[in-house]
């Protein structure tokens, strides 16, 4: 099926491309902005990146705590048409127990 006026969808992780995909099928164009390999933590977005998706449709990136990036992003498109989409949005997040210097439990937030 060819439809001409498919969704331009951007996001941040190879998950999220894949679901996105999976869930759009022929009604959507998707582009993961991190390179096959890039690293998510130290990824930096090009000033063309960030026009792109001012240009698309939607946005979608998991949260702006694993993704630092995502702030200057936001910022770039907030005056334009793009709808963003927080996919974390309303999911509890993982905790993993970390013992400090003194050997005392502490629960700390995983992004992941």
């Amino acid at each position: 099926m060819e439809n001409s006026n498919k969704l331009k969808i951007y996001t941040t992780l190879f998950a999220i491309e894949d679901f996105t995909n999976k869930i759009g099928g022929d009604y959507v164009d998707v582009t993961n902005i991190i390179p096959a390999g890039g690293d998510a933590h130290s990824f930096e977005p090009t000033i063309n990146q960030m026009i792109e998706i001012a240009e698309g449709d939607l946005f979608i990136y998991s949260s702006p705590k694993f993704e630092t990036y995502v702030e200057t992003i936001l910022e770039a498109v907030k005056d334009h048409k793009v709808e963003t989409l927080v996919a974390s949005e309303g999911i509890d997040p993982y905790h993993v127990e970390q013992l400090d210097d003194d050997s005392h439990d502490h629960a700390i937030e995983a992004p992941h």
